[in-house]
Parts: structure tokens; C-alpha cells; sequence
């Protein structure tokens, strides 16, 4: 009877373990997204909505760049980014009427593999008010950075194209 009962807790180990491994081995996309700002002026409200899910990113100023952090949500098909156009102001106010914008943008189509992506989606919101994505692995930083180093007349060299 002992006999029994311990097979079939090794045969439910077995099991939990394999399942366990499986997951493991499982690679989803690990990425962070970032929002830069192109248009010239402060905008705020600034949310990207990737999968379902908003991410916040709060004020960008002129010219700037917000990240947010590692994502770890699957590469969707479409983001959603949302902004107000102009610096921060009180709605209650007279005179405070921001220009709100909101604008869907595929993402997908613009990488190769998206289950085996690492590496950061840049959103780019443009002067005429339209979205770029642009999506750069990681191993692309690391060879433009390596070049940059090894750059012995002092010129700057160009980025390789991303993805």
C-alpha cells in the first residue's frame, strides 16, 4: 500500500516538475517602450495602451524622451497613444482648453520575430502630429555602441538601421 501511494506522488512530482520546466522555457517578448516627443511642444497626459494595458508616462517636454521600464506583455498588434497637446493646465480655468489626441499605430508588422524580441519600441510622436514606431533590439545598441569606441578618427559614425 506504501508502495502505491509513493509512486503516484513521484508521478505527480514528475508532472509538477515538467510543467514547471516548460514554463521556464517558454520565452516571451521582454521590452520597454519609449515615447519621444518631436513636435516642439510640452505635451502631457502622454499614455501608450499596449495589449490592453495603459502605460503612463505623464509630461514629455519639447524635444524630450519618457521610457517605461521592462514590458513584459505580448508585442501587440496595435498601440494606442494618447496625449494633450500643450503644457499642463488647470481644466476649472478660464482659457484651458488643451487639444486632447489619440491615435492607434501598428507595431507588430514592423518586427520580424515578436516572440523573440528584446529590445526597446520607440514611439515617436511627429511635428504633424502623427505616430512612428520604431523598433531597435538590443544587440543593435550594443554593435553601434561598440563601434563608436573603436572609432579612431574621431567622426561620428551612423547608426545600422533598425529592425
Amino acid at each position: 500500500m506504501r508502495r502505491r501511494i509513493a509512486t503516484k506522488r513521484s508521478g505527480l512530482g514528475v508532472l509538477l516538475l515538467l510543467s514547471a520546466l516548460s514554463l521556464v522555457g517558454c520565452k516571451q517578448a521582454m521590452y520597454s517602450v519609449t515615447a519621444w516627443n518631436k513636435t516642439g511642444q510640452d505635451l502631457h497626459g502622454l499614455t501608450v495602451e499596449v495589449s490592453g494595458v495603459g502605460l503612463g508616462m505623464g509630461a514629455l517636454v519639447a524635444a524630450g524622451t519618457k521610457g517605461h521600464g521592462t514590458v513584459s506583455l505580448p508585442i501587440p498588434e496595435q498601440a494606442t497613444v494618447s496625449w494633450k497637446e500643450g503644457a499642463w493646465c488647470d481644466p476649472k480655468k478660464e482659457g484651458c482648453h488643451p487639444r486632447e489626441h489619440s491615435v492607434s499605430v501598428g507595431v507588430r508588422k514592423w518586427i520580424l520575430q515578436p516572440k523573440k524580441f528584446s529590445g526597446d519600441i520607440n514611439i515617436v510622436i511627429n511635428p504633424d502630429w502623427t505616430v512612428s514606431v520604431i523598433p531597435a533590439r538590443r544587440e543593435e545598441f550594443y554593435r553601434v555602441s561598440v563601434k563608436v569606441r573603436k572609432a579612431s578618427d574621431g567622426k561620428a559614425l551612423e547608426p545600422t538601421a533598425p529592425i
